[in-house]
Formats: C-alpha cells, structure tokens, sequence
C-alpha cells in the first residue's frame, strides 16, 4: 500500500520542475553588486564559462520514507532519476516502476 501512495507522490514530485522550462531566462543577467569582491567576481566568471553552455542536466536521488505507526516499523526506499534538457524535454525514471517523459 505504501509504494501505491508513494509512487503518485514522486511522480507529482518529479514533473513540477519541468513545469515553465524556457529556452531563454525571464529576464537579463543583471550586473554584480558595487560591493562585490573582485575576487568573488573572478570565481563567478570561470563558474559561468565553464558550466554556461551546458544544454542538459541530469539528476539522480533516492528517497526514503520510514514509518512507524501501532507498534510497527518499516523503511522504503525509491531511487529516481531526472534528466532535463533544451527545449522543454525531460524525463523522469523510478526503475522498474514509473518513467515520465
């Protein structure tokens, strides 16, 4: 019963970031701040170039619910994975269970 209600739950989980996914961002980058360390502004800068033209992204994660009600115990455990790319594409995999995309 409990993989029956978890199942739905992380499905709902999984499909809320793909929700909105634009091409391009709501709006532009906006300039650092005036008190901003120049230092902090190189690391930001190398951070943008190197990860900047990424075009997907991929995600893995696993969720465990334990519970304990009259008197008793028990632990579940559900490992996903979320890839995200251009264009709104994404999918979502509970091996052997659920996959969206």
């Amino acid at each position: 019963m409990l993989r029956s209600c978890l199942i739905p739950l992380l499905t709902l989980l999984l499909a809320v970031p793909a929700v909105g996914v634009q091409d391009a961002p709501a709006t532009q980058p906006s300039a650092p701040p005036a008190n901003e360390a120049p230092e902090v502004t190189a690391i930001l800068k190398r951070v943008g170039g190197a990860y900047g033209g990424l075009s997907s992204l991929r995600l893995g994660a696993t969720v465990t619910a334990s519970f304990e009600a009259a008197g008793s115990s028990s632990t579940h455990e559900a490992r996903y994975s979320s890839v995200l790319g251009p264009n709104a594409q994404f999918r979502h995999e509970l091996p052997d269970e659920l996959v969206v995309a």
